[in-house]
């Protein structure tokens, strides 16, 4: 963690003073965002991580990878039980501390679903809680994971992790009495490491608002740092220009770079602001009723859906009988096949892709 940054706005400034200041900033903000590259994290050391074992007769605790798990009491009071996980970490950080539940208190299944992506892998796997566990979907927590891909099926195998609110919530609860929030939550697997879920509490509005108010912050801090600049550069006398001018000329690359860095991040989070645009319901809602309607020995590979416009692709027995299938569902119309149908002759199975509209919606 970065050491904090100490603002004095009682300070007397002087106009030969805002480009070191500016310097300063300008290298404290590159930092920052070279901090958020993938490269960096990983050429980055591992810092020293605890982990708590939370069975379900008692918590142990590991400060190392390389350290024997310490056993914790959790009857002692709140107060007598922070002493202990404290001298337990013998000097681990325990804001990185990562809390692993037992086997027993998690369901974990394997699945096939047509390739798509992890967010979308997710929302599917949300809307089957009910028939992959004895509970509702509002009463567990679930993780997935990719366990591999089928090239030539057009399949992903996904791996869930569901495990019940009254589980994993009353352990949370009992460490936030202590102080403690943990990193992330994982099933315990082989060798007392986790087997790769995230199955920590999502982010709440508090921290996703909290999040825009920081980068709102950093963007007024740039803004009004640059109109210092501007006032001064014009009250500055001709000494004072030229050796802006020097500093400027030296801040340029800087600059720049972060302004680069600035486009890439802002391209990122275009897409992301795209999709967030679409209704998740609904696109769901296509996918259950596909689900329900086409046999069992179709396959589907590919499925784009844009307005009121649905666009299929995939594999079956028998392609031709899908649009009589299609016609007669409530949900969709004008039903047609957009390519020939193509037989494959070694597993005599027929590739199709086929347009629709919802029902509803203007032909």
């Amino acid at each position: 963690m970065r050491e904090p940054i100490t603002i004095d706005l009682g300070a007397p400034a002087k106009a030969s003073d805002l480009p070191a200041m500016a310097g300063r900033f300008f290298a404290w903000w590159g930092g920052e965002l070279r901090a958020l590259l993938p490269w960096r994290q990983e050429a980055a050391s591992a810092p020293r991580q605890a982990t708590l074992y939370a069975r379900a007769d008692r918590w142990f605790l590991r400060p190392g990878p390389d350290a024997a798990a310490v056993p914790l009491d959790t009857s002692l009071s709140d107060a007598d039980l922070a002493e202990h996980i404290l001298h337990a970490a013998n000097g681990a950080p325990l804001s990185r501390l990562q809390l692993l539940l037992p086997r027993e208190f998690v369901i974990t299944r394997r699945l096939e679903l047509p390739q798509m992506t992890l967010a979308n892998a997710r929302q599917a796997v949300e809307l089957q809680v009910d028939r992959l566990s004895p509970f509702k979907a509002d009463a567990v927590r679930t993780a997935t994971r990719i366990a591999g891909y089928n090239a030539e099926k057009g399949a992903m195998h996904v791996d869930v992790a569901i495990v019940p609110l009254v589980r994993v919530r009353p352990v949370e609860l009992r460490l936030r009495a202590l102080g403690l929030s943990p990193a992330g939550v994982d099933v315990e697997g082989d060798n007392g490491v986790g087997q790769g879920f995230a199955l920590g509490e999502p982010p709440g509005a508090d921290d996703v608002r909290r999040g825009r108010v920081l980068n709102a912050g950093l963007a007024t801090a740039a803004a009004v740092i640059w109109g210092l600049a501007v006032t001064a550069w014009g009250q500055a006398g001709e000494g004072d220009i030229r050796s802006w001018e020097a500093r400027v000329a030296a801040l340029r690359p800087a600059a720049e770079h972060g302004a680069a860095l600035r486009q890439d991040i802002e391209g990122m989070i275009v897409p992301i602001a795209r999709a967030n645009a679409h209704d998740p319901a609904a696109v769901l809602n296509v996918i259950d009723q596909l689900t329900r309607l086409l046999p069992d020995n179709v396959q589907i590979l590919d499925l784009k859906i844009e307005g009121n416009a649905v666009q299929l692709s995939g594999i079956a027995k028998s392609a031709p009988d899908l649009i009589g299938v299609l016609e007669n569902a409530t949900s969709f119309k004008n039903a047609k096949f957009v390519s020939p149908v193509v037989r494959s002759s070694g597993t005599g199975v027929e590739r199709f892709e086929i347009a629709m509209q919802l029902e509803g919606a203007a032909p």
